[in-house]
């Protein structure tokens, strides 16, 4: 655990510094907390610069995806986003998950495919999600874009490489 303290204090508070260099205002604050396998997942909350904030759908979908990567345009971040970003199986195909709560997966996954990002009437964000043909297999089941959790691939890429320096 310490090991993963420590880490992870430099990943939040030396890697904005230095890898977004003039985009962040705030480190902001995190909290971290232990999954149901006792693994350890960290929130991170940064504020970006005036400059820099997303201010609409098309600046949000240069940041953050929620859709598998193309195998063969991106093999690393492909792998790294089946690995770590999809959610499931789970739903009709999978009823014993631990998401599931009363016969219906309390994270809403599957999402649907939509075309662009919007914000919906709640102002909660509904990222894009095409429907591509790509997925992967997980425990038998085929899983695609719908499964998906958002990520940022520059942040996912990165915070890999330093966990796997880690190993």
């Amino acid at each position: 655990m310490q090991v993963y303290h420590t880490t992870f204090l430099n990943l939040v508070f030396l890697t904005p510094i230095v890898f977004f260099n003039n985009y962040v205002q705030n480190l902001g604050m995190y909290t971290v907390e232990f999954q149901k396998r006792g693994l350890p997942r960290a929130h991170i909350l940064l504020w970006l610069s005036d400059s820099n904030k997303l201010e609409n759908a098309k600046h949000i979908d240069q940041v953050i995806f929620a859709e598998l990567p193309h195998p063969d345009l991106y093999p690393k971040l492909s792998k790294v986003v089946q690995t770590y970003m999809i959610h499931g199986p789970c739903g009709a195909a999978r009823f014993n998950s631990p998401c599931m709560k009363e016969g219906w997966c309390s994270k809403f996954f599957p999402k649907t495919f939509i075309h662009s990002t919007t914000i919906d009437e709640d102002r909660y964000l509904v990222y894009r999600r095409k429907d591509d043909g790509l997925f992967v297999l997980k425990i038998g089941h085929k899983l695609g874009s719908a499964n998906v959790v958002p990520y940022c691939p520059l942040l996912l890429m990165h915070y890999c490489k330093t966990l796997e320096k880690l190993d």
